[in-house]
């Protein structure tokens, strides 16, 4: 999962965090910047066994049923999917959903800022290390002007980004996580467990403070078998996808190789990788 995350502490309420993900308008970017070469990410465990898909049935509904008054509702009737824009470069449509969000958590607009009851104007600050995401979070930030929210873009070097992150002071910052992708673990405790929250120098970035996660990661832990492992993968997926933590980035969904064709190949390739030491030089007879 490559994603922007949001701090939960500066953004405790999920309909905010799901309004600032709205203004990535993804199909421009893939189509504008990226030439096409890239697919929306949608899960934290993306093409295995515990990603997160359909809606939540039998010992995952069970697991999740305790949380059902804390939870998005739609959590348990609609299959979780990312924003989606006609990739136009007019994200009308999703800023009207976000701006639906914000008056609903308590934000309005007075003489063009979006401000809150006590008349605090809502910013928001990407913080980066690598420049290249430069060129997202600026269109990020003509949208998130468009619905009267501040926002702003610095770049640190790493002793200032790690010690700006250990302290939790950060709005927005990219993110990848590759921990456990095929058969989650322990890392998922360190990751999202309300107890590393308040840890400084934790790898709970966020500062997710949730009993729902909280349940799916010690229903992880204590697994028994796969079947388990899955239920409690599928849950801790879903529960992260719909509290909106982060704002989900892209992946390649291929290989980008050149090669000569004078090699065999069998049919059977690897699911992961492009097995390169399982190919061969074919005989001038073409075998």
């Amino acid at each position: 999962m490559q994603a922007f995350i949001m701090n939960s502490r500066k953004f405790p309420d999920r309909r905010v965090r799901e309004a600032i993900g709205l203004t990535l308008d993804y199909e421009w970017l893939n189509k504008t910047i990226f030439y096409g070469a890239y697919k929306r990410n949608t899960s934290f465990f993306k093409n295995t066994e515990f990603e997160a898909k359909d809606i939540p049935e039998g010992k995952e509904l069970a697991l999740l049923a305790p949380f059902k008054d804390s939870l998005p509702p739609a959590l348990f009737t609609t299959p979780f999917a990312v924003p989606v824009t006609d990739g136009s470069g007019n994200n009308r449509a999703n800023l009207l959903k976000a701006q639906k969000l914000l008056e609903e958590a308590g934000w309005t607009v007075k003489n063009g800022k979006r401000v809150n009851d006590k008349g605090e104007q809502l910013n928001v600050e990407f913080m980066l290390r690598q420049p290249t995401m430069e060129r997202v979070a600026a269109p990020m930030r003509k949208s998130l002007e468009r619905l009267g929210i501040s926002s702003s873009l610095r770049n640190v070097d790493d002793s200032q980004y790690q010690k700006r992150i250990d302290e939790g002071d950060y709005d927005i910052i990219s993110i990848w996580v590759n921990r456990g992708v095929f058969y989650p673990g322990n890392e998922q405790y360190a990751l999202w467990h309300s107890s590393q929250a308040d840890v400084k120098g934790s790898n709970n970035v966020a500062g997710i403070k949730n009993p729902a996660v909280d349940a799916a990661l010690t229903a992880l832990l204590a697994a028994k078998d796969e079947e388990e492992l899955k239920v409690a993968g599928r849950a801790l997926d879903r529960i992260l996808l719909w509290e909106h933590y982060v704002i989900p980035h892209w992946h390649s969904g291929s290989f980008r190789v050149a090669y000569w064709d004078k090699f065999g190949l069998p049919e059977i390739l690897p699911k992961y990788s492009v097995g390169l030491h399982t190919w061969w030089i074919k005989e001038k007879s073409g075998q």
